[in-house]
């Protein structure tokens, strides 16, 4: 078997987050179930991270094993998976590569808006009232300060540690 690793992006509107779950609909599911249509077997993919219902991601990437890549993957993928879901790239890695627990970093961007933009609803969150982003970035660089966040995080999981190194965190 290889591993192949696939970046996409997508709009998490219509999903309940990456990762699969019971009753739900997750792009993880979609993408598995049109990567397991192209091979004619079960494909289980691996995503870098997870994202919440309703979050996008305009660079995500997972991986997945198989013996080999048919031809036209890529835009067989971009056929079979819903346009809120794209594929723009892919190709092979080490075997022992995992996008999750080998990543160097990941950015997270939050967007508000002082207009209410109906075109970008989904996008940014629509603030009432003006923001003070002198006293939020006082409060980010507090959050800099530290370094784990267990209290933040899920127990009892793969993760040996909560420890993040923040490179960066900003309001504009």
């Amino acid at each position: 078997m290889k591993r192949f690793i696939i970046r996409l992006a997508y709009d998490g509107s219509a999903y309940h987050g990456w990762q699969i779950q019971q009753n739900a609909l997750t792009v993880q599911q979609k993408v598995n179930e049109a990567l397991t249509e192209i091979f004619r077997f079960g494909i289980e993919t691996i995503g870098c991270g997870r994202t919440d219902t309703g979050v996008h991601a305009s660079d995500f990437y997972i991986h997945f094993d198989a013996p080999e890549l048919p031809k036209s993957l890529l835009v067989r993928l971009n056929q079979l998976l819903p346009a809120d879901i794209r594929v723009y790239s892919l190709y092979e890695s080490p075997t022992d590569f995992n996008v999750r627990f080998d990543a160097l970093s990941r950015t997270y961007r939050y967007y508000i808006m002082s207009v209410a933009d109906p075109f970008r609803n989904c996008y940014a969150w629509h603030m009432h009232r003006s923001l003070d982003i002198e006293l939020m970035n006082r409060a980010c660089a507090i959050l800099m300060q530290h370094d784990d966040f267990e209290c933040f995080s899920k127990v009892h999981t793969q993760v040996g540690h909560f420890r993040c190194h923040i490179m960066s965190a900003q309001w504009t």
